[in-house]
């Protein structure tokens, strides 16, 4: 039996890295990789693989435009999506699945299930023996090498903090701080730092309802970047 394989495609190289590991340690899938929607479509046009894992929120082309072009396309039509998001209400969830996916999983995901996930929403379900014993340890060395960038996402939000206080946050930055926290909610979650996920929602809701001035949102703001920063100490490391 010829070795399936998945075309990720996320923009965020933290994630994609992850989820590769994952899907090839335990799942046994061979993984392509795409950081764009464009991308993505071309690869699976060239490559034609078993399945298409579809984050919903990349920029430029989102995940769902960017099943419609594979879907309009007969060359890709028959390739089943996996829309991965970080929206997790019920109401998102069907609102994606109505488009016609073969399923939606979320983020944070846990890498010692996501394949199991995967094979859950496509037929015929993988046979294959769970052989991922290495990849939390992976998972772990890939926190470790990413938590400058983390931080500096982090910052960013102490930044827009500073602009509340300053009387100038204006949309951009507002979106932008907003977008941060979404990024930082999956990443946290799947390094196994749930509060720290937790914390990011929490100031993705926060920014992307400010609307005009608001210093009086700016101590609980600059309260859940303080906690969000302490996730990243590194004593706390990636919860076992």
């Amino acid at each position: 039996m010829s070795q399936k394989h998945i075309l990720l495609v996320d923009d965020e190289d933290d994630i994609r890295e992850v989820a590769a590991i994952s899907l090839q340690a335990v799942g046994g899938w061979r993984v392509s990789c795409a950081s764009s929607g464009a991308d993505g479509i071309a690869k699976a046009i060239a490559e034609r693989p078993d399945a298409i894992l579809l984050d919903v929120m990349m920029p430029d082309v989102d995940g769902p435009t960017t099943f419609k072009r594979l879907w309009d396309d007969p060359q890709t039509r028959d390739i089943p999506v996996i829309l991965l998001t970080a929206k997790a209400q019920a109401a998102d969830r069907h609102r994606f699945e109505e488009l016609g996916v073969a399923g939606v999983l979320t983020k944070p995901f846990d890498p010692m299930t996501l394949s199991d996930e995967v094979a859950a929403i496509l037929a015929p379900r993988s046979s294959r023996p769970v052989t991922g014993s290495q990849v939390p340890a992976v998972v772990q060395a890939v926190f470790e090498d990413s938590r400058d960038e983390l931080a500096r996402r982090v910052q960013t939000l102490d930044e827009a903090v500073a602009a509340v206080v300053e009387g100038h946050l204006d949309e951009h930055r507002r979106a932008g701080a907003a977008s941060v926290a979404h990024t930082l909610t999956g990443l946290l979650g799947m390094f196994g730092l749930p509060r720290g996920s937790e914390l990011a929602r929490e100031l993705e809701h926060a920014f992307g309802v400010l609307d005009g001035p608001a210093l009086s949102e700016a101590p609980r703001l600059a309260g859940l970047v303080l906690a969000l920063r302490s996730q990243l100490d590194p004593h706390t490391g990636v919860a076992s």
